[in-house]
C-alpha cells in the first residue's frame, strides 16, 4: 500500500500541495489543496497504459481542464465528476486567491468495470478525453469523503475501510444498467409496506451483522429497490439506519447502567475500542462520558 507523499509547486504560485494519499490494488488517491496568488495554468500531460477512469470530489472551489484538442472540463464544488481519458495534453486551470480542494480517485477502466451493473458498458473516448457525469454530492458522499480522508491521513490506515469507503463512494457515481434504471421506478405501498419490514428487522437484530443482499432477500426485494426505498423513507441507505439505531440503543443501554463493553456487544460490536469510536463520531462524546439516567427520566438520543 502506497504511503501518503507531498508535491508542493513552486512557491512564487502561492500555496499549491497535491497529496498521494495511500490506497489500494489498482486505485489511486491524490488529495489537492490550491489557493495560488494568481490565476494559475499548470500544464497536464499523461498517456497511460490503458485507459482511466477519474472520479473528481469538488469539496471546495472550481478549477476547470482544458485539452489541447479544444475539450474542457469543470470540477465545480459539491459535485462528484466521473471522466474518462485515454491521454491527457492540457492545463489545469485555477483562479488567483481563490482556494480549490479536491480528491482525485483514479481507476483503469477494466478495474472498473467490475462494479458495474451486469449489461452496462463502460464508455470510452473516441479521442482523448470524455466527460461521463457531474453530480451533486449527497450528505452520505460527503460523510463518506470525511471518513476516508481521515483514514488516509493515520500513519497505518485501515486497508479495508479505505476499500469499503472507496467503493461505497464509486457505487453513488457509476454509469447505471438495467437493474439501476428500474430502481428509479417510484415504489408502491406493498414495495413501501417491506421497506418498514427491513427497519423493524435492522430494529430487532441489532446485534447482528448486515448483509445488504440478506436483508433484501428476507423482505422479497432487489438490492437497488432496498436502497431506493431506505432513501425514500428515511433519506439514508440501510447501513446508515442501522448506524442510527445501534447508536440509539447504545446510549439508551448506557444510560441504564451498562458497561461499555456491554453495550457494544448488545449492539453488535464485537470489538469495544472499534464501538467507543463509532459511538465518538456519531454523538460527539464518547461512550464513558454517558451518565447514569434516573430511571424515572426519559433517555435522550
Amino acid at each position: 500500500m502506497r504511503t501518503a507523499q507531498d508535491d508542493v509547486t513552486g512557491q512564487e504560485t502561492g500555496p499549491c500541495l497535491t497529496r498521494t494519499l495511500p490506497a489500494i490494488q489498482d486505485f489511486r488517491l491524490l488529495y489537492t489543496e490550491y489557493r495560488p496568488d494568481r490565476d494559475l495554468a499548470e500544464a497536464s500531460r499523461q498517456q497511460p497504459a490503458r485507459p482511466l477512469m477519474v472520479l473528481t470530489f469538488g469539496l471546495e472551489g472550481e478549477s476547470a481542464f482544458r485539452n489541447r484538442s479544444g475539450t474542457e472540463l469543470v470540477f465545480k464544488p459539491g459535485h462528484a465528476t466521473l471522466t474518462a481519458f485515454r491521454t491527457s495534453d492540457g492545463a489545469r486551470h485555477y483562479q488567483g486567491k481563490r482556494a480549490v480542494r479536491q480528491l482525485r480517485m483514479i481507476v483503469p477502466q477494466d478495474a472498473l468495470a467490475q462494479y458495474c451493473e451486469p449489461g452496462t458498458d463502460m464508455p470510452l473516448p473516441d479521442t482523448d478525453i470524455l466527460q461521463l457525469s457531474a453530480r451533486p454530492l449527497s450528505s452520505s458522499d460527503h460523510n463518506a469523503l470525511e471518513a476516508l480522508l481521515c483514514q488516509a491521513s493515520r500513519p497505518r490506515p485501515d486497508r479495508l475501510q479505505l476499500h469499503i469507503l472507496m467503493l461505497q463512494l464509486l457505487a453513488g457515481q457509476l454509469p447505471v444498467g438495467p437493474a439501476a434504471l428500474d430502481s428509479q421506478r417510484p415504489l408502491g405501498q406493498r414495495e413501501l409496506d417491506r421497506i418498514d419490514l427491513a427497519y423493524r428487522l435492522l430494529a430487532e437484530e441489532l446485534g447482528q451483522p448486515l448483509s445488504i443482499t440478506a436483508l433484501a432477500a428476507r423482505v422479497g426485494l432487489n438490492v437497488n429497490k432496498l436502497r431506493q426505498g431506505f432513501a425514500t423513507r428515511f433519506r439514508a441507505s440501510p447501513g446508515q439506519v442501522l448506524l442510527m439505531l445501534r447508536m440509539r440503543k447504545a446510549q439508551a443501554l448506557l444510560q441504564a447502567g451498562c458497561q461499555v463493553a456491554e453495550a457494544a456487544y448488545a449492539v453488535g460490536y464485537g470489538h469495544p475500542s472499534n464501538f467507543s469510536a463509532a459511538f465518538s463520531r456519531f454523538h460527539g462524546y464518547p461512550p464513558k462520558a454517558v451518565f447514569k439516567v434516573p430511571r424515572n427520566l426519559p433517555a435522550h438520543g
